[in-house]
């Protein structure tokens, strides 16, 4: 029996500390912890400190997604121009920040998610933003000037629709080597204006101007591999 005395345990993490502990730990590793109770060893952490937080290690890693989004809206929301911008370009707000945090991030993205990007195997992992961003944009879609009366499951269906949008946007970043993610933010413009238009009854030229910048860069894109 060793009789020497025991080592206290560090301090407790706070939610946020705990994901970018584990971040950090994914990528001085190269990968994720076997399970949540070999991090909370490597951290020097009482597992149900851990579970104060997060009940296993894949609700860990969906809370990684969905702090991407949480903290994006707190960047925004500390903007003092955000609160009279247009349904759209809050929208549009949000995806250039949602994107701009991802690339600051993007070594554990990449590592995170699979190089084939087989989204729908990996959406246990994105639920939390699922869940997140759908719950936002039910609350932006009055802003948003959509036609047509407000029936029941419209705005679930919607938000749905704009879930949809962001997975395809992640999967054109996944695989955008441009400078700076330059193709990415033009691909949000495009993106946004096509469907805010189709949605309009108003599709016209900006659903045209999409589908070339499309025809033109996610071609080339499918030419690096599956997209899913």
């Amino acid at each position: 029996m060793n009789s020497s005395p025991e080592h206290a345990p560090d301090a407790p993490l706070s939610r946020e500390a705990l994901i970018s502990a584990y971040m950090e730990h994914c990528l001085e590793q190269g990968q994720a912890p076997r399970s949540l109770e070999a991090l909370a060893q490597t951290l020097g952490q009482p597992t149900q400190a851990l579970k104060s937080h997060f009940k296993s290690l894949p609700a860990l890693e969906a809370g990684v997604f969905e702090a991407f989004l949480s903290h994006s809206l707190a960047l925004l929301e500390q903007t003092p121009e955000y609160a009279s911008y247009s349904g759209s370009e809050k929208l549009l707000a949000l995806y250039y920040t949602f994107f701009e945090l991802l690339s600051a991030n993007r070594a554990y993205v990449l590592l995170a998610l699979p190089p084939d990007l087989r989204l729908l195997q990996q959406l246990p992992r994105l639920m939390g933003l699922q869940r997140a961003f759908t719950r936002h944009l039910a609350s932006l879609l009055p802003d948003l000037d959509l036609p047509g009366p407000r029936w029941s499951g419209r705005d679930l269906l919607l938000a749905e629709g704009f879930w949809l949008q962001l997975l395809s946007l992640l999967v054109f970043w996944y695989r955008d080597d441009s400078p700076n993610f330059e193709q990415t933010d033009v691909f949000i413009e495009k993106s946004v204006a096509a469907l805010l238009s189709s949605l309009r009854l108003q599709p016209g030229s900006a659903l045209l101007d999409w589908g070339r910048f499309c025809a033109t860069n996610v071609v080339s894109s499918l030419r690096k591999g599956p997209w899913a």
